[in-house]
């Protein structure tokens, strides 16, 4: 007798205008007998309230942030394989998605030191992975799944695993396909694939070529996948670059580099910690951990990143001790290209 309703949007993708949603929001309210609808929203900025009944009890819980908090840990990998099996369950496949994918197989190493150690014998593989790669998007997570199915013949009788080799070449394929489709948002989507581009070859450059500092173990090698911007840069570029801030209020808004929430300095309103969405990262053949951050101190590097990406990354890549010809062997294997590498 107690029916619940979802009422599902993702601001993000732009698959639902606010309009809607807020035409939505007015269904929200609570019947005589306390039966709730439902809002489930993935707006990177907080729920759109408007048009909710005044007086309404309202709890907002942010789903992705407490799935990303998991993003390496055993809790995170085990709570999307219970959702894919309880989904396997229902459709009648034999198998479960342990049994299909299996986990990494990196050994004692983590995923940066086995990438450039490994070369070409790396592989993107294992429940582990997918779950590192798409945390805080679920959806994200079993679209992939349903790719690799989709791509290797699973099918309801199945029980042996996916070759490791094939769930990589379905992931990169994958990630490749989502760094494209940032080209078709209106406007500045060419641009924010440029710079997409450019910060997923400087990962990769620095993983390969540089190692770690003196007082990290000398066999890490290092990366670079965040980005700390002063607060004080980015209330600059609103005021004397208004075009610039355009396209970075864009790339926050829609995720693809999002605001880290356990970050330290962020909670002291100081600096602003970004990172690229790890989904883009094995078009580059680039880790996801180890991490030692981009420093962005002054408004003269923040609009260079966004205006020439090509030059930050140069001038990132020379405070590592490198030369530009790291970044086109970077581009040469890659799977994407920006507009200017010809």
């Amino acid at each position: 007798s107690r029916h619940i309703t979802f009422l599902v949007d993702d601001y993000s993708n732009q698959r639902i205008p606010s309009v809607l949603q807020r035409k939505l929001n007015q269904t929200i309210s609570f019947a005589k007998q306390g039966t709730p609808l439902f809002k489930v929203s993935s707006e990177f900025r907080g729920v759109d309230l408007e048009g909710i009944q005044e007086g309404r009890e309202v709890v907002e819980v942010n789903v992705g942030q407490q799935y990303s908090s998991m993003a390496d840990s055993a809790r995170g990998a085990a709570f999307l394989v219970d959702i894919a099996n309880l989904r396997l369950a229902k459709a009648e496949y034999r198998a479960k998605i342990e049994d299909i994918l299996g986990n990494s197989s990196y050994g004692s190493r983590p995923m940066h030191r086995a990438l450039a150690e490994d070369g070409a014998k790396f592989s993107y593989h294992g429940v582990d992975c997918i779950h590192s790669l798409c945390s805080g998007d679920l959806a994200l997570a079993l679209d992939l799944v349903r790719r690799i199915f989709e791509d290797h013949g699973v099918r309801k009788h199945t029980e042996d695993m996916v070759r490791p080799s094939d769930q990589h070449r379905t992931i990169q394929q994958f990630s490749h396909d989502e760094v494209r489709r940032i080209r078709t948002v209106p406007h500045c989507g060419e641009r924010m694939h440029d710079i997409v581009c450019y910060l997923g070859y400087l990962s990769r450059a620095v993983l390969v070529n540089k190692k770690a500092r003196k007082t990290d173990r000398p066999e890490d090698p290092m990366c670079k996948t965040h980005i700390d911007v002063r607060s004080s840069v980015l209330n600059d570029l609103k005021a004397r670059h208004p075009e610039l801030w355009q396209l970075y209020d864009l790339l926050t808004s829609r995720a693809i580099l999002f605001s880290l929430m356990d970050s330290r300095s962020r909670i002291l309103g100081s600096t602003e910690r970004l990172q690229l969405r790890r989904i883009y990262f094995p078009a580059f053949r680039a880790p996801l951990k180890r991490d030692v951050p981009i420093k962005v101190d002054a408004i003269e590097e923040l609009a260079s990143l966004l205006g020439n990406p090509r030059t930050f990354v140069e001038r990132e890549l020379a405070r590592s001790g490198l030369d530009s010809e790291q970044l086109n062997l970077a581009i040469r294997d890659a799977k994407v290209r920006p507009r200017d590498y010809t």
